[in-house]
């Protein structure tokens, strides 16, 4: 939608010609800010705002060090239980971006809660799972 500049996805009509681009993702996460930055072939594409920040805190000398990792699994969480993708509880499931990084995983703010991480409020959840997949490279800065 953003790409082709729709605000209404029901106004589409036979004929519209559509682009359909190729994402080359990766993700920035600002431990300052308490803010992840979605990157585009290394543009700018969407930034989120942290609603909780529950992930490890960096020593004094550690600071400035950015760490690097990748996304390594997705999860979907309906009442305790994990969610297969495409079943008929996914749509309205918790989801859950984990980092190789260890302590970093990205949630469902007021969902299934990891032991440690950084939440998110459910439409931005849903879509941050749904635009990242397995590989992405992450930089925690």
């Amino acid at each position: 939608m953003q790409c082709n500049n729709l605000d209404d996805p029901t106004r589409l009509r036979v004929g519209t010609v559509l682009l359909v681009t190729q994402p080359d993702f990766s993700v920035v996460v600002d431990r300052k800010q308490h803010t992840v930055t979605l990157l585009n072939h290394y543009k700018f594409f969407r930034q989120y705002k942290a609603t909780t920040w529950n992930a490890p805190i960096p020593k004094k000398s550690q600071e400035k060090v950015a760490i690097t990792g990748k996304v390594t699994d997705k999860m979907a969480w309906k009442n305790g239980a994990r969610v297969a993708f495409g079943s008929k509880d996914y749509m309205d499931s918790d989801r859950w971006v984990e980092l190789s990084v260890k302590g970093f995983t990205f949630y469902t703010d007021g969902g299934q809660k990891p032991p440690s991480g950084i939440g998110f409020a459910p439409d931005e959840m849903q879509e941050l799972s749904t635009l990242l997949s397995k590989n992405v490279p992450v930089s925690i800065q």
